[in-house]
């Protein structure tokens, strides 16, 4: 037997989390719990409100009610939180909570702080619950919920209970009502009874599991609407993580840009300059001091390779052609063989990855390759590319085995590469104790690919 709820974050459809029976048995004591516990919670939290309420109501002509309804309204967000995670523990689905406004940036007037207080939607809905749907809910799923504990273990002793329980002789058994040309005849109606009661209290006991978890989850279902995150708190509280996610992407890269800008100007610029003078001067130098010239030559030369040298280093920031030609497993895979010490790779992500995910990582993975053979003294780095821990996530994981206890400074290196990967929508986590292993690993959402 199984049971399957809805639990989308909104509309409840596409709940795929599937039950078996025995499991549901396993969670009967945890339903039970709060079915008879929530009524008897619910009707004191009631009374409390209703009562601040409608105090606050009488008194709001003098200014006392909104102090009052202020009052109320805090304790039903806070009755509220506790009240959401209680149902999640009993239902085992998440609610998103609602965010909590925090302090404002500058004083305001006594009206102003209250107006901003009695304005917070998400604590009206709270009080809404706490008030008188969360009570109606919980008083109507406590009815049900004894009904059916009670009915089951009745049907199943009543056997018992009839031999204790004085029997009028004027009595009608329900057996004889069912089966008149019966009862009586080919079996008594105790019997009968009996049976028939049995027969009931065992349909009641085998049904019990799912219709507990039905009730959890109407209570769990009110809590979503009126104790969670409302559609459009989330999407307000998506759109500033995107707009937060830019900023911190257009960081990075003019943070790059700028790294660059440098790198370039006290670098291979520089070099190039010299090379001009040596080569003007060899130039000058040809015809009366060959010698002097040859050598001015051989300075060229050699600030020449130099200069290719580090232009070599700062391409590492530009995105192979292999990359772009092949995808990220062949990009990283050139990286590992070419890397300054032994690099062991292994990719086994399924998710197909748009350009500008694959050229992200391959940034991250080549900045992180880079200062560990630099700053860590290890002998061997690994790196992997796994699907992350959602359907459409991506984790980069670069560890090695040196020593450790990296800092994060602001603006520099990891500081960095954390809001480059906050910039693609991901997280970035820094494990490093002193004497090693350091362990970063990078997580990336991956865009859904258009039907086409």
């Amino acid at each position: 037997m199984i049971n399957t709820l809805p639990t989308d974050r909104f509309s409840g459809e596409g709940y795929t989390q599937h039950m078996s029976y025995v499991q549901q048995w396993k969670h009967t004591p945890r339903y039970a719990g709060f079915l008879f516990a929530s009524f008897p919670v619910a009707l004191v939290v009631l009374a409390i409100v209703i009562s601040l309420f409608s105090v606050g109501l009488s008194l709001a002509l003098f200014g006392v009610g909104l102090v009052i309804w202020r009052f109320g309204l805090v304790l039903s967000r806070d009755r509220g939180a506790v009240w959401r995670d209680w149902v999640v523990r009993a239902d085992g689905r998440p609610i998103a909570a609602p965010a909590v406004p925090g302090p404002p940036a500058h004083a305001e007037s006594w009206v102003a702080e209250m107006r901003r207080a009695l304005s917070v939607r998400s604590d009206w809905r709270a009080m809404l619950h706490q008030g008188l749907l969360g009570f109606m809910v919980a008083a109507l799923t406590w009815s049900v919920a004894l009904l059916w504990a009670v009915t089951a273990v009745a049907g199943l002793l009543y056997w018992a209970l009839v031999r204790v329980v004085p029997q009028h002789p004027d009595n009608i058994s329900v057996s004889e009502l069912i089966w008149p040309d019966r009862v009586g005849v080919d079996i008594s109606p105790i019997a009968a009874d009996s049976i028939l009661y049995a027969a009931l209290g065992l349909v009641f006991l085998v049904t019990l599991p799912p219709i507990y978890r039905v009730l959890v989850a109407a209570n769990w279902q009110l809590a979503r609407v009126l104790l969670g995150e409302s559609e459009s708190d989330a999407l307000r509280r998506e759109v500033a993580d995107l707009e937060s996610s830019r900023g911190a992407q257009a960081s990075a890269e003019n943070r790059t840009l700028g790294q660059l800008e440098r790198d370039l100007h006290d670098g291979p610029q520089q070099r190039l300059v010299r090379l001009q003078m040596d080569l003007a001067t060899a130039e000058r130098r040809l015809a009366d001091n060959p010698d002097a010239a040859a050598e001015a030559i051989g300075e060229a030369r050699s600030t020449a390779r130099e200069t290719l040298d580090e232009l070599r280093a700062l391409s590492r920031g530009f995105a192979p052609p292999i990359l772009a030609d092949r995808g990220l497993r062949a990009a990283l895979g050139t990286l590992a063989a070419r890397g300054p010490i032994p690099i062991s790779l292994a990719v086994t992500a399924t998710v197909p990855l748009p350009a500008e995910i694959e050229r992200g990582l391959y940034f991250v993975a080549t900045e992180l390759i880079a200062n560990s053979a630099k700053h860590s003294g290890a002998s061997q780095i690994s790196v992997t590319l796994a699907d992350g821990p959602g359907p459409l996530d991506v984790t980069l994981v670069v560890q090695d085995h040196g020593s450790g206890g990296i800092v994060e400074l602001p603006g520099h290196g990891i500081a960095g590469l954390r809001e480059r990967v906050r910039g693609m929508g991901g997280s970035f986590q820094v494990v490093s104790p002193a004497g090693g292993p350091s362990i970063v690993s990078a997580t990336v959402p991956v865009p859904r690919q258009p039907v086409s």
